[in-house]
């Protein structure tokens, strides 16, 4: 405790090519699989003692603090914390996924927007197939120019 190394971790890099850019690498289902571990499971309702929720995402490359490489961060949170989130602009009930999923605008530009799906099985395969292949799409259309800020929000109810 008190050395450069441990103040600034990963910031003080002693072999700056250790850091190996993977912003182009994310990992949707363990943000998913990490948020459903650290949540008790059907929200709130039946939480023993001590157990609260928690949300789990990694930021877009423009809002990311560390460089190169990117990570996954865990908050003791909500859907309901982050008010954009809770945004909806026409839901959609798509049974193959059992789940609602929406399209919300962000701000004026067509370009801002996020694509939110809300169920209660968020780790299914169809869920996880859809977000990942949604993800490929971007990426394949759009190349290097698009952005992704991925998270997993819980909610008071268990959704």
């Amino acid at each position: 405790p008190g050395s450069l190394m441990y103040e600034f971790g990963t910031l003080l890099c002693t072999d700056e090519g250790a850091k190996v850019p993977n912003h182009g690498v994310t990992d949707i289902e363990k943000i998913i699989v990490e948020c459903l571990l650290l949540c008790p499971e059907g929200g709130m309702e039946d939480a023993l003692p001590g157990e609260v929720l928690h949300d789990v995402g990694q930021n877009p490359i423009v809002a990311s603090s560390i460089g190169p490489t990117q990570h996954t961060q865990v908050m003791r949170a909500t859907a309901s914390d982050f008010p954009l989130m809770t945004e909806q602009s026409n839901p959609e009930w798509v049974e193959h996924l059992a789940a609602w999923v929406d399209l919300v605008q962000v701000g004026e530009s067509e370009d801002g927007f996020f694509v939110s799906i809300r169920t209660r099985t968020p780790d299914s395969q169809p869920v996880l197939d859809f977000l990942v292949g949604l993800r490929v799409h971007f990426l394949t259309a759009l190349g290097r120019s698009v952005d992704f800020n991925v998270t997993c929000h819980p909610t008071e109810a268990g959704g």
